[in-house]
């Protein structure tokens, strides 16, 4: 079969100012596509997955660590090896990687790839391994059970709550018996019920004081965990409606990524209120869990699957195609930048080849 010449690429060129923008910050190319050498092996990729965190990928210091420019753009990836030169890795298998945003990438030596099992059961994609089966997943699970160690009957408040992790911890608070409250935009009311949340609120263009009455309304006892996904005005509210040793997990703070200077948001002082309350505040990066073994999301994977296969949890996706569209749908993921809203796991499918189905 016939593949595309050349490789797509999406480099960074320099550290945004805010929002990156294209053509100044961000550039799509063109590179032959590389061959592999001994050891190696080229994957097509499928599908690429779009998080917040790539956003912090993009400055010159990231996560700790000093970048050169211009380089890649980052993400996992899920793919088919099409050559090999690694007798280890037969063409034909699909695996998972942190492939970037190109459409074929070289892998040396298989180092940080996973093999993927074969496609066979109806309805799953491959690209919920780096969903709910994945980051997000594990994300949602060990943020929410370990930090927040939520009980049956407490009530469970989730900002941002229709995107790839906040889609899976109402749902898993639900498994868990509690009540559940989600925040999100108008657009998005309808999935959050759908996702099962008990009660859901709208906070566009609404200030504070707003948010928290409708809060209060719906926990009149307090909020005794706060998933907190967003910071801006749905963090200031919670923080104003918790019941006494409330736990709050901070999970992202997506209203300030984009901001020149973070901290100048403003938020109130959380100290105070964690006084107040007894609560405790903590945030977490998820490949530090789970606590007792780091980076092995064994356990969260079993069960969101076995949750998946009990149709007890929902795989929300919202997918694009084509490598051309993967800047624009990256943008969607952070307020009020994009054209339009992204609603559950972002997804880039590319368009050469159809995604395969993907086995449980």
């Amino acid at each position: 079969k016939c593949h595309r010449a050349m490789n797509r690429q999406w480099i960074v060129l320099r550290q945004p100012e805010g929002a990156p923008v294209l053509g100044k910050d961000i550039e799509l190319q063109e590179t032959p596509i590389p061959e592999p050498r001994a050891g190696e092996f080229l994957v097509r990729v499928t599908s690429m997955s779009l998080d917040p965190y790539i956003r912090g990928t993009m400055n010159k210091v990231s996560y700790g660590r000093t970048q050169t420019f211009p380089r890649l753009m980052a993400c996992g990836a899920v793919g088919q090896i099409i050559k090999s030169k690694n007798p280890k890795y037969a063409v034909g298998t699909m695996v998972q990687g942190y492939f970037g945003w190109q459409e074929y990438c070289v892998s040396p030596g298989g180092q940080g790839v996973k093999r993927l099992p074969p496609a066979t059961a109806p309805g799953s994609r491959y690209s919920w391994y780096f969903g709910a089966l994945g980051m997000p997943g594990a994300t949602a699970y060990y943020g929410l059970l370990e930090i927040c160690d939520p009980q049956p009957g407490e009530v469970v408040l989730v900002s941002s709550c229709t995107g790839a992790v906040g889609s899976l911890v109402g749902q898993i608070a639900k498994i868990k018996g509690c009540k559940t409250i989600g925040l999100t935009s108008t657009s998005k009311l309808q999935l959050a019920r759908e996702c099962g949340y008990d009660a859901v609120i709208d906070y566009t263009n609404k200030e504070v004081p707003a948010l928290i009455k409708e809060i209060k309304q719906a926990a009149p006892q307090g909020v005794n965990c706060y998933f907190d996904n967003a910071g801006g005005p749905s963090t200031e509210a919670a923080l104003m409606c918790l019941a006494r040793f409330a736990r709050i997990s901070v999970c992202g703070q997506i209203a300030y990524y984009n901001l020149k200077d973070p901290l100048s948001a403003r938020a109130y002082p959380a100290t105070m209120v964690a006084l107040q309350n007894s609560a405790t505040i903590q945030g977490f990066i998820v490949t530090e869990r789970p606590r007792a073994r780091p980076g092995d999301w064994t356990a969260a994977q079993r069960d969101m699957e076995q949750w998946i296969l009990e149709g007890k949890l929902k795989v929300v996706e919202d997918v694009s195609t084509g490598i051309e569209n993967a800047f624009d749908a990256f943008l969607t993921l952070f307020h009020g930048i994009g054209a339009s809203t992204n609603v559950g796991k972002k997804v880039v499918d590319l368009a050469d080849p159809p995604l395969p189905t993907a086995k449980l």
